[in-house]
């Protein structure tokens, strides 16, 4: 089995800091029939959490939709436990999805807390009823508990591949 790469990001994104509202690290929009029927996706995404303050959470999730500004206008297909993350704790999200029809896709998703660990391995399995012929957008997203200017996180890595 091969794969084809849609979208890398091999650099940091940009810092989700000081904000309590639920923010994309990293972000692939789909165009209208991109996601061919009989076809496999995975998608990865490394996150760090640069700086930490105190107790405050850090939840992440995945999110697929067609609102490609507003990730929590999209579907959670996953969420992590909110977990008190401290500096350099990493989240690894990793996921497949299995485009069955037009309207049809199944995700199976894998990621750990972001907490230092990385042990708690949540698997999460959700079916997508897609309308034909619609762009839709999966998001890699984090949310803090609370907003203070030492909490941070952001992207390290991520990719999408089409399964060959």
């Amino acid at each position: 089995m091969g794969f084809r790469l849609i979208d890398i990001t091999t650099g940091a994104g940009t810092a989700h800091t000081n904000s309590t509202t639920e923010t994309s690290l990293y972000k692939r929009t789909f165009a209208v029939a991109e996601l061919l029927a009989g076809k496999v996706y995975e998608f990865e995404c490394i996150s760090r959490a640069t700086a930490t303050n105190g107790a405050d959470t850090l939840t992440m999730a995945v999110r697929f939709g067609t609102n490609a500004t507003t990730p929590t206008s999209n579907t959670a297909i996953a969420t992590s436990t909110a977990v008190d993350a401290v500096n350099n704790d990493i989240s690894v999200v990793r996921g497949k999805i299995i485009v069955q029809s037009a309207t049809r896709y199944v995700f199976a998703v894998y990621m750990c807390d972001p907490d230092a660990e990385g042990e708690a391995v949540l698997a999460f399995h959700a079916i997508f009823v897609a309308v034909a012929e619609t762009a839709y957008t999966l998001d890699i997203t984090a949310d803090w508990s609370a907003a203070d200017v030492g909490d941070s996180v952001q992207a390290e890595a991520a990719y999408v591949a089409e399964l060959t």
